[in-house]
């Protein structure tokens, strides 16, 4: 069964782990996707070269838009 991760860096290859000895195929092209609860608090989700990764907003300097783009 494929499964895609959303979780913070530190957490992500432990959770990988567990899930591909549990028999689960890590992809972002799941429709299975699994997200840490407390995740989405201080961050927003954005996509960085084809993942899915967490931005924390102290980060982001500036949000723009291009056609259906936006770029953080």
């Amino acid at each position: 069964m494929l499964v895609k991760i959303m979780a913070r860096k530190e957490n992500y290859e432990k959770y990988k782990k567990m899930l591909e000895q549990g028999g689960f195929i890590v992809s972002d092209d799941a429709d299975l996707v699994l997200k840490e609860l407390n995740s989405s608090i201080d961050n927003i989700v954005g996509k960085y070269r084809d993942r899915y990764e967490f931005i924390p907003y102290q980060e982001i300097v500036y949000i723009e838009s291009f056609g259906h783009d936006v770029i953080c």
